[in-house]
């Protein structure tokens, strides 16, 4: 693209050179105020002025069916300091920092402490500002680890004293109109991509549905399964409650280590939930357990592990597979450890993925806030029982079909990780003067 006829040196080192008519400031100067949001507890209502987190601000639309609310007394003790009007602009500070929103609605609200609001003064465009944060401009001065990751806090203080680049007003507006249509265009690739993997875990899925409820012999004869939700299987199958063909028993051991007990290394829910296998390649933490429980727990190949409460019934009994035997981690407490007895291991955590065995889990989840699944629901759940040799071809069947599949998402996760960057050293170079944008730039 073409480039500014004259530069001049920022004096800056990672900054380099800007156009010749552009300045730089510090967030402050440029601001009639950066302020925070609440700095109590608020009270939740059903019916209330919303109140807005940063959850609410990461997507193009809020939902005013599923925001916070506060009652109005509370959200005029808040608007005394913080009095946020169409225009301004919101930026999380905490949890997932970097998130910027343009006020463009007329409803009152007011704002969490991980949010704070910024006025910008008239030779500022605020939609140019919100492009600028997307810049990897911030990341020169906020480190990785503080933005947009988790549990993080970027203070006030260390807002104000952004340095931001500040074209003329009408070459902000020009610019901040051209990312608007470019990102857009980016932002619709990446959504068909990400679409694109939805289709390929559902693509997943109905594979294992269909191996390990009906086999991979399509001409099988069927039979009825006597039970609603799993409708007919192959003629010579048989089905058993889990407790006939494993051993499941809900874990004990905590992450608190005491003087008398042995040192393990404790396979935590994190660990189950974000991975489907477990092997070596894991980070485990330190803990002790005692004798009895690192007999009862300690993780071998073949072992099924699952989540046993969360606070969504969705992510209960979330299956992992132990993949090798281990000398010394142990499973670890919120989790169910099942140990196979006439079953084969593999296949019983392919069964685990299924939406039949998910189904069933999610209605005999108990709780309010957090969902709990007994271990005698584990142990009633309905499970499909093939030959010893048919599982192992079952097995291998889901291995092949899933790694095809795998291959695919790989390959679409690379593309939307380059297309995010592009997105990224677009918005950098048009908010630092790399590139000229015009008008008529198409």
């Amino acid at each position: 693209m073409e480039r500014y006829e004259k530069y001049r040196d920022s004096g800056i080192e990672w900054l380099g050179e800007i156009p010749e008519e552009w300045e730089y400031s510090k967030l402050k100067y440029e601001t009639t105020k950066i302020i925070d949001g609440t700095h109590f507890t608020p009270t939740y209502v059903s019916e209330g002025i919303p109140f807005l987190r940063v959850t609410d601000i990461q997507t193009n639309n809020i939902d005013l069916d599923n925001v916070k609310r506060i009652p109005k007394e509370e959200h005029k003790q808040l608007i005394k300091r913080c009095n946020a009007s169409k225009g301004d602009v919101l930026l999380s500070k905490n949890g997932t920092i970097g998130i910027t929103k343009v006020v463009d609605w007329n409803w009152e609200f007011s704002i969490f402490v991980s949010l704070c609001l910024l006025k910008f003064k008239e030779n500022v465009s605020n939609r140019y500002f919100s492009f600028f944060f997307d810049s990897n401009i911030v990341d020169q001065q906020i480190s990785e680890s503080s933005k947009k990751t988790s549990v993080t806090n970027l203070h006030l203080d260390k807002i104000k004293e952004l340095l931001i680049i500040l074209p003329p007003k009408p070459e902000q507006t020009v610019i901040a109109n051209y990312l608007e249509r470019k990102t857009v265009e980016i932002d619709e690739l990446i959504a068909q991509k990400e679409r694109l993997l939805e289709l390929y875990e559902e693509e997943k899925i109905a594979i294992i549905n269909q191996a390990v409820t009906k086999g991979i012999n399509p001409n099988v004869k069927l039979k009825d399964s006597g039970i609603d939700w799993l409708g007919e299987i192959p003629e010579h199958w048989e089905v058993k409650k889990l407790k006939y063909v494993a051993s499941a028993n809900p874990s004990n051991i905590d992450k608190k280590s005491k003087d008398n007990e042995e040192v393990v290394l404790l396979c935590n829910y994190v660990d189950v939930y974000k991975n489907e296998f477990i092997n070596s390649e894991l980070t485990f933490m330190n803990a002790t357990a005692g004798e009895d429980q690192i007999r009862k727990f300690i993780l071998e190949k073949g072992d099924v592990i699952a989540t046993k409460d969360s606070e969504t019934p969705d992510d209960i009994a979330t299956p992992a597979l132990v993949v090798e035997d281990f000398d010394k981690v142990v499973c670890g407490y919120h989790l169910t450890h099942i140990k196979p007895k006439s079953i084969n291991g593999e296949y019983l955590f392919r069964y685990f993925q299924t939406n039949y065995l998910n189904s069933y889990f999610k209605v005999s989840t108990n709780g309010v806030t957090r969902y709990g699944l007994g271990v005698d629901k584990f142990n009633s759940a309905l499970i499909i029982n093939p030959s010893k040799l048919e599982q192992t071809a079952i097995v291998k069947h889901i291995e092949t079909e899933t790694a095809r599949i795998n291959a695919k998402i790989t390959k679409t996760k690379k593309i939307i990780t380059l297309q995010k960057e592009y997105r990224t050293a677009l918005i950098s170079e048009a908010v630092t003067g790399k590139i000229k944008v015009t008008q008529e730039v198409r």
